[in-house]
């Protein structure tokens, strides 16, 4: 694999180095944070050999890869990528309250995921060493522990480091800020039973060692502090008192109340987990087996990471969410083999094939945005899977002891204290895996059908009336109004126009794309019913060269109607004072029958526009 050619693809579909204001990435999936989303061409990334599919969101613009998703990103950074200072430059963009959220947790917790994963991963190892004759009581043991247990332990400074990023402050102050709560004299004197006072006012006796919660509410006010303190602190003065203004109110601050308060909504956070445990952990797990993919797809699954972590701090194990998601995962490759067989399509025979082999291993995004989203059906097999999956594992209170993703690569996780436990595991995964694939064996779907099926079936779609659909959300006028006597003359054709609203266009008939203008401005569609379309997308546009129009197809390709096409930028279009309304026309209207548009309504994508009505067959003679 060519992972420089790959990573120069990539960034070219993300609309160039400039349009990337911050990159990371996880297991699977480079992670964008873009300038300006519009001008990411989803079409041409997925397109890219090695790329599994492309997810925007949680404020995110997410490339799917697979398990060697670093070298393209190790490619990237060394082109400049996503440097640190380009995060500053990026507009803030209204989000809502739970994007905003998910995206600060994924932007917090997702560095430190190689840290957290490979103490788990230890932590598994730790659990076989008396298999082989090394004894808890022994040093070498002992020291292989506190290898384990560093990451938990020191986990505020681990988040402290992230979440300066995130918040774009000095990531040493956080640092230090993270040491002040996990100082061994302030633990001694916390541990004592003589109260402790800070200016007088009581320090509530609260244990920040492995916690996540407190310093991150710490680091957050350190960010607003900071940036006062450079702002109005004189130049003279600002080396030396800036940083000293920061830890006398943030560290005073921080221990007197934002920690404390950290603190408590933590505990609240465990004591809402133990009731589950004890009350709901059969409904919460059969919820998460079956529903995981979901959550992956909107990226909610970032929420949960600091869930795992502190029920890794509090119980040394996690008793819901890792074993649901084993349950998942591998229900995920049990739907993808399913496909692998029934697949009539050599390359869909092996694409399914290579993503179930890879959500057996714990790394699921091929299979589900490959396979699995992509036909639907196999997507509602797996969630089965991952029910039937979870109910045998709540039920056999299976654990896991380690934070890793669940598959066969890191089946160690589910080694520890209970004798039994990875039997349980190891049923959890044919349960699943089984379950899924005759699921989706049962199901069916599109994927069954050879190439020449799916073209006679479109074939057959041709009947004497047929429908357009909207290509454009927005309202739809008559022809007539548009502000142009070409247009609304009806010398170019019958049919809509549609004012936008959203800049993403779509295809409104199956068929073959005929022309696509070298401005991007028009594009040309061959229908199946022998309609030819032209959609115009705004008025005088040709002027703008193609500027505010990415087109991602071309003349030859085959396109279903809802199809996207495109996208355009409404702004830049007003910007240059030029109309936005977009004719929707039947060039060849004389060879059919008539046509009854669909006008004054605000329609969305997909919704019908116009209805034409062939000519009878006596007509045609």
């Amino acid at each position: 694999m060519d992972y420089k050619k790959m990573a120069e693809q990539i960034l070219d579909g993300v609309g160039g180095k400039e349009n990337v204001s911050m990159l990371t990435h996880c297991a699977t999936r480079l992670r964008f944070n873009l300038v300006d989303d519009s001008k990411a061409d989803e079409a041409k990334i997925q397109k890219v050999s090695g790329v599994s599919g492309v997810s925007n969101r949680g404020g995110q613009f997410q490339v799917i890869i697979g398990s060697d998703v670093a070298e393209p990103y190790k490619e990237l950074k060394n082109m400049g990528v996503g440097g640190d200072d380009a995060a500053a430059e990026k507009p803030k963009e209204k989000k809502g309250i739970g994007t905003m959220i998910v995206d600060t947790l994924s932007g917090i917790f997702t560095p430190i995921l190689p840290a957290i994963t490979g103490a788990g991963m230890l932590k598994a190892c730790l659990a076989l060493l008396p298999l082989f004759g090394v004894s808890s009581e022994t040093q070498t043991y002992q020291i292989i522990s506190i290898m384990a247990d560093a990451a938990y332990y020191f986990l505020p400074m681990l988040l402290a480091w992230s979440a300066a990023k995130k918040f774009q402050c000095n990531p040493c102050l956080a640092l230090t800020l993270a040491g002040i709560l996990l100082h061994p004299d302030l633990i001694t004197m916390l541990a004592g039973e003589e109260a402790v006072r800070f200016i007088g006012i009581p320090v509530v006796k609260a244990t920040y060692s492995s916690s996540v919660i407190p310093i991150i509410l710490i680091v957050w006010l350190m960010s607003y502090v900071e940036k006062a303190a450079y702002k109005y602190v004189p130049k003279a003065l600002r080396y030396f008192l800036a940083p000293l203004l920061v830890f006398l109110i943030v560290g005073t601050l921080g221990l007197l109340f934002v920690g404390p308060i950290g603190f408590v909504l933590g505990n609240g956070l465990i004591e809402i987990f133990n009731v589950l445990i004890d009350r709901a952990s059969l409904l919460t797990m059969v919820l998460i087996g079956a529903f995981m993919p979901l959550i992956v797809i909107t990226g909610m699954h970032h929420g949960f990471t600091p869930v795992t972590v502190a029920l890794f701090a509090t119980y040394g194990f996690d008793p819901i969410m890792f074993p649901a998601a084993l349950a998942s995962n591998i229900s995920q490759a049990g739907s993808s083999f399913a496909v692998a067989v029934r697949a009539k399509d050599e390359d869909i025979k092996s694409q399914a094939a290579s993503a179930g082999l890879t959500a057996l291993m714990g790394v699921t995004e091929p299979a589900l945005f490959g396979v699995n989203i992509r036909f639907k059906r196999p997507l509602y097999g797996c969630m089965i899977g991952g029910a039937a999956g979870a109910i045998f594992a709540s039920i056999m209170h299976l654990k896991a002891y380690a934070n890793a993703a669940p598959g066969l690569a890191s089946f160690a996780m589910f080694i520890g204290e209970e004798k039994y436990n990875i039997v349980w595991a190891a049923i959890t995964v044919v349960i699943a895996l089984v379950v899924a694939f005759i699921a989706t064996w049962i199901l069916g779907g599109d994927y069954m059908k050879s190439s020449e099926e799916t073209e006679a079936e479109a074939a057959a779609e041709i009947s004497d009336d047929f429908d357009l659909t909207a290509p454009i959300q927005g309202k739809v006028v008559a022809l007539e109004e548009v502000p142009d006597q070409t247009f609304a003359s009806g010398m170019l054709g019958q049919g809509v126009a549609i004012i936008p609203e959203k800049g993403t266009i779509t295809s409104p008939v199956t068929g073959t794309i005929a022309n696509v203008f070298d401005t991007k401005h028009a594009i040309g569609i061959q229908g199946v019913n022998g309609e030819e379309i032209l959609l115009h997308i705004g008025l005088d546009t040709v002027t703008l060269n193609g500027d505010p129009f990415q087109i991602n197809v071309k003349a030859g390709d085959k396109v279903k109607a809802g199809d996207t096409i495109g996208k355009f930028s409404i702004d830049k279009i007003k910007k240059a004072g030029l109309e936005t309304i977009t004719p929707v026309l039947i060039s060849n209207t004389d060879e059919f029958a008539s046509i009854e548009p669909v006008i004054g309504k605000d329609v969305k994508i997909g919704d019908p526009i116009m209805t034409v009505h062939k000519k009878a067959k006596t007509e045609e003679v």
